[in-house]
Parts: C-alpha cells; structure tokens; sequence
C-alpha cells in the first residue's frame, strides 16, 4: 500500500513541494539529484562524509544546504526541525539565486568554473573574498549568450544516464529518469 501511495507522484512533484531534499552519495564524485533538487527550489540535505561539493571554493554552501555527517543520519529529522522558519526561507531563496546563477545549464556550470578559476589562480588574495561575495550576491552581472544558457536536450538525455548502470534505470511517470 505505501507503494501505491508513493506512485500517485512524481519525483518532480515531491521535489517541488519538499522544503528539504536528501542528497546521498552517488557513483560520482557528486549526484546529479543535488542540481535537481536545486532547480525545484528545495534546499539539499547532504548526508555524505567527504563529499565534494560543485565550486566549494567559491560557493557559501552553507547559506543555502544543509550538510549532516552521515554517523547522525538518525538524528536528521530533530536537525531539521530545529531550523527557524525565517532560516528556512532565506535558504529557499538562497538556492534558487544559486541554481539560477551558477547551475541552470551546462554553459552556466562553465562559466562559474571559469569564474572559479580567475578568482582563485588570478584575483589578489587580499582581493579574493570580496570578489567571492560580490559573486554569491550578485551573480555574473551580465547575461550569458543564448546558445550557452540553456543546456541542449539530448545531453541532459545523456547525462542522466552516463554514471547509472542499466539494471537500475527505470522511468518515471513524468518521464525523469529515476535511480
């Protein structure tokens, strides 16, 4: 019975109506359900140890995730809960400008990992915090090319399979690609 319930939705609309979305390891260095997750507006609980995060040199994570070493797993859903209301829709809102900002398409993801990578090798050190603030509050400050800020869709196709082996992938009813 709990399975038929869990089958009257999507993973997409669980997404869009979940404040938080756990996030698990994945067989890459991370799991392409964190940018899901991101994209519906759910701020990421991350409960893996070690677990390298897309531009964590540039990025305040903390700002809008959640992270929970994975020895409290059990102690998530007080964690949880013990995060005030005003908390909980300023991280909302924080994950939305990332996912806008920095992860909406695969030309985006460059342009932060280029933008990471001037920052980090080539700005001044005593300039370098102020750079990544302005950037996290900000974003580019310019608008990316048509062609590079949407990402095509036979690649997102191809992504969402490239790290899964096929005796686990499966269809969703909304047509996402579930694992």
């Amino acid at each position: 019975e709990q399975e038929k319930t869990f089958e009257t939705h999507t993973y997409t609309e669980l997404a869009l109506g979940s404040k938080f979305s756990l996030i698990v390891e994945g067989f890459g260095y991370h799991s392409f359900r964190l940018t899901e997750v991101m994209s519906a507006g759910s701020i990421p609980v991350i409960v893996v140890d070690h677990y390298v995060l897309p531009y964590q040199d540039l990025l305040d994570w903390d700002s809008f995730s959640v992270r929970v070493p994975e020895h409290k797993l059990f102690e998530l859903p007080e964690l949880l809960r013990a995060i005030p209301d005003e908390q909980l829709l300023k991280m909302q809102e924080r994950v939305v400008f990332m996912y806008e900002n920095f992860f909406q398409s695969l030309g985006m993801q460059v342009h932060t990992a280029l933008e990471s990578v001037r920052i980090n090798l080539f700005t001044p050190e005593a300039k370098r915090k102020a750079e990544k603030e302005k950037l996290q509050q900000h974003g580019f400050g310019y608008e990316l090319p048509p062609s590079q800020s949407h990402t095509p869709a036979e690649l997102i196709t191809e992504s969402k399979y490239c790290n899964t082996p096929n005796h686990r992938r499966k269809k969703a009813k909304d047509g996402s690609v579930m694992r």
